[in-house]
């Protein structure tokens, strides 16, 4: 190129940058807001909504990119198509993933990216209209940082509900004592600013709509909410104490989820509010004891698949189990109900308790969360309030010493199971060993082979022969062992509902959450994809995942960029290097044939609980299971969720103690199997029970493999710490992976620290008071919120599918093929119980 040609060519750069630039100066970009509510878990999918206003002549069609790095260090450019017409702001939803560059979320949010509109003709770019550098301040409010070991719940509306209590840190500590997570409550969600897409929605265990005007949600950000709960999301509506916007009371209303409220209630005015006490507060006074509210009931059947779940206070016939009331009376009556929905569960209050909240009425706080939000939440921990931990601290109770932590370094479990580390050291080591051959041969081999024959004078040219054979032997070697098609290695869970009330596509549903060590042929380009199913909810979610708590800290040197749109999260090119990389997968649909096999009750041997009502109430379930997966299941867990719901909790008089402490939402059994083969009929009476009757208590005595859920839970994974020589080092070493796998399937109900000094006994009895169970990553695999309704979970493994020659459980493809896979499967079906309303009121 001569001088004048390099001049020219860099004054119509220069041109077309400052037409560009001036372009730019036209549209104005503005973020509202990052996260939903302004909190963001790096890490997890996130919406940006974004606003832009044209100072355009003319109306374009634009696409708004949202640029961030990736986990291999690629830039990554997540889109939205949108139509810009002069001066008229538009408001658009983009998504993406913010990376983890930092042990700290606030750290991770300090992070740079870019926000980019461009004009699209035909699918091309033509030009940059806007482009600016991001990072979590620059919303109208300022992201909140959510840490990967924080849990987030979201409130539409600016109510607390009672919910203050799950995120107030103990005295002097920075976490809260009574708890093994810490809650982030997201307030002052609008609903018209609620995400388009159920991605947005993702960081969210629960969302709970308090006092926000349902009016004000959109078609669109109602079908994203809905599919959000279809994927494992959990919604809860609390009724006003006036009105009736969502329009129970006429059995349908007209908002975009009606389809999801239950078709029958009814509605009370003036009702005392000490009459609701027993199912808001452990304890507490009134300060006006006339208080009075406006409450839902609900009947037995509520209709479109609700089931009560909690119930007010009323006396139970010993000799039948049914509930006695007066006319008149609300007792006994059902305050909430729930019904599953998808892989999710959808629950409407019918107590304002975030309008009694807001009116102060005892001193605790009203609801207190343990005794209200802990069923509706999948809970068990402690929930103490501000007074109740300054009354703990001034009478020297509160437990100073810090638990035995289990840490949840994701990055290290997950790479457990999917990393390829040990096929790449082989690699390396026979690498390491061809070079120092061919060092030996071509130095001082030939050498010493020259002298002897007296031609050292050849030295060079032998030594410029063997470099030219060892380069001809490695090109070829490497040419015949270059990667030219895909491989996975995968932790997948892989869930499914059995409800009988549900419809054939529903029960056929499936959805498979997990990673993917994804090795990618060849260099360049490499169309990766969830196939999508006529059963998903939403769109399928496949993206470059990174490893908590520290993520990703470097990256390849040659750094690439690839498009991942919108409306096709899970199907894109990604950048290959004959490598692999980790991905996230979050799939919902039919499953490749030979996983639909999962287990089901055998024909004319469906699950069937049986109650013996007295003063001990006993509970057996009947039934029988096959499965017809093409391999064994190992490692099985049974659970029978019971209606029988324990003591209602209290507060001691002298100090504010919790008894009974961190109880489970019902009275529950847990069961071991070590191999469940396939075809093989499973008694669920005698999985659970042995010989046994079964009782509504949990008893001291249990046959071998069967025991009380909390002896269970403790036996399995907390006296392993206890017990070991090592664990007040690392207290990781006494737990097994597959031992941490299975305890973030039941984080929810796992053992909470102890936090009291001196606990009496028969507050925690033999259980663990030491141990605090950390978690980064794993949330969507939790199974907890099965455990606040009657309801049988069956847990089992299936290592190496790839080698028992049935693939993967979801459609996974790498540039269109079915991969070759390795990996474990976690199976887990759900089968929903009736619920007993005279066992579902606690005994007094």
């Amino acid at each position: 190129m001569t001088r004048a040609a390099a001049l020219l060519r860099r004054i119509a750069v220069a041109t077309t940058l400052l037409a560009q630039a001036v372009a730019a100066a036209d549209v104005d970009v503005q973020v509202v807001s990052m996260g939903v509510g302004a909190h963001v878990r790096p890490g997890d999918p996130t919406g940006m909504l974004v606003r832009l206003t044209s100072g355009l002549t003319a109306p374009v069609q634009a696409r708004v990119e949202w640029v961030l790095r990736n986990a291999d260090g690629d830039l990554v450019r997540n889109w939205t198509d949108v139509a810009l017409a002069p001066g008229a702001p538009a408001d658009r939803w983009v998504y993406g993933v913010p990376p983890i560059v930092s042990s700290s979320a606030a750290g991770c949010l300090e992070a740079i990216s870019a926000l980019r509109v461009v004009e699209i003709e035909d699918g091309a770019v033509v030009r940059v209209l806007a482009e600016r550098r991001i990072d979590g301040r620059s919303g109208e409010d300022p992201a909140v940082p959510v840490e990967t070991n924080q849990a987030l719940v979201g409130v539409v509306g600016d109510g607390r509900a009672g919910l203050s209590a799950l995120s107030i840190p103990t005295p002097n500590m920075g976490a809260n004592a009574a708890m093994n997570e810490m809650t982030m409550v997201a307030r002052g969600i609008q609903a018209s600013r609620l995400p388009d897409r159920w991605e947005g929605l993702s960081s969210f265990e629960t969302i709970i709509w308090t006092n926000a005007p349902v009016q004000n949600l959109g078609v669109e950000q109602g079908r994203a909410l809905l599919d959000w709960v279809r994927r494992g999301g959990n919604l809860v509506i609390v009724l006003p104490e006036s009105g009736d916007p969502w329009g129970l009371s006429a059995g349908r209303g007209r908002t975009p989820l009606a389809d999801a409220l239950p078709q029958r209630a009814t509605r009370h005015d003036g009702v005392p509010v000490a009459d609701l006490l027993p199912v808001l507060a452990r304890t507490g006074t009134l300060r006006n004891a006339s208080a009075r509210t406006g409450a839902w009931t609900f009947p037995a059947d509520p209709g479109n698949g609700f089931a009560p779940i909690l119930l007010l206070p009323a006396q139970v016939d010993p000799r039948t189990g049914n509930v006695v009331t007066a006319e008149g009376s609300l007792a006994g009556e059902a305050v909430a109900v729930r019904r599953p929905m998808g892989f999710g569960f959808v629950t409407v209050v019918g107590i304002d308790v975030d309008g009694l909240d807001r009116r102060a009425l005892v001193a605790e706080g009203l609801p207190q969360a343990d005794i209200f939000w802990n069923r509706l939440l999948g809970r068990r921990a402690d929930a103490p309030t501000s007074n109740e931990w300054n009354a703990l601290a001034e009478a020297k109770r509160l437990e100073s010493r810090a638990p035995l932590t289990v840490g949840g370094n994701g990055g290290d479990l997950v790479n457990h199971f999917v990393g390829m580390q040990s096929r790449a050291a082989i690699g390396v080591l026979g690498l390491l060993g061809a070079f120092a051959a061919y060092w030996l041969l071509a130095g001082p081999g030939s050498f010493m082979a020259l002298r002897r024959m007296g031609r050292v004078q050849l030295a060079w040219l032998a030594y410029v022969a063997v470099a030219a054979v060892a380069a001809t032997m490695a090109w070829l070697v490497t040419g015949a062992m270059e990667l030219t098609s895909g491989r996975v290695q995968h932790l997948t869970f892989l869930d499914r509902v059995e409800d009988p009330a549900a419809t054939a596509d529903d029960r056929a549903a499936m959805r498979a959450t997990g990673w993917i060590s994804a090795a990618l042929p060849g260099y360049g380009i490499t169309p990766v994809a969830l196939e999508r199913s006529d059963l998903a909810a939403g769109s399928d979610l496949l993206w470059s995942w990174f490893a908590p708590p520290l993520g990703s800290q470097g990256g390849f040197p040659d750094t690439e960029s690839y498009e991942v749109p919108a409306r096709s999260p899970a199907s894109y090119g990604l950048p290959s290097r004959a490598t692999s990389t980790v991905l996230a997968a979050h799939w919902m649909g039919r499953p490749n044939p030979a996983w639909d096999g999962t287990p089901r009750p055998l024909a004319g041997r469906p699950l069937r609980q049986d109650i013996t009502w007295g003063a001990s109430p006993r509970i057996i379930l009947h039934g029988t299971l096959a499965h017809a997966l093409p391999a064994a299941l190992t490692e099985v867990m049974i659970v029978h969720v019971s209606p029988f719901r324990p003591p209602d909790r209290t507060t001691g008089a002298a100090v504010p103690e919790i008894k009974p402490s961190d109880q489970l939402p019902s009275i529950a059994r847990m069961a071991r199997l070590a191999r469940w083969e396939p075809n093989a009929p499973l008694d669920v009476a005698a999985a659970l029970y042995g010989n046994e009757s079964g009782t509504a208590e949990p008893s001291p005595a249990r046959a071998p493999g069967q025991a009380g859920a909390e002896r269970a839970l403790y036996a399995r994974y907390y006296q392993p710490v206890l017990e070991s020589s090592v664990a007040s080092f690392d207290p990781n070493a006494a737990l097994t992976k597959d031992q941490v796998i299975e305890m973030l399937q039941l984080y929810g109900m796992l053992q909470p620290p102890a936090y009291l000094l001196d606990a009496p006994d028969g507050q925690r009895g033999w259980r663990s008071s030491a141990v605090r169970v950390d978690r980064d990553l794993g949330r969507g695999a939790d199974l907890s919120r099965w455990w606040s309704q009657p309801c049988l979970l069956v847990i089992g493994r299936i290592d190496d599918a790839g080698n028992a020659g049935i693939g993967m459980p979801f459609p996974f493809r790498i540039d269109g093929k079915e991969p070759r896979a390795d990996g474990t499967t976690w199976v887990r079906v759900a089968f929903p119980l009736p619920a007993v309303r005279g066992a579902m009121i606690p005994p007094k």
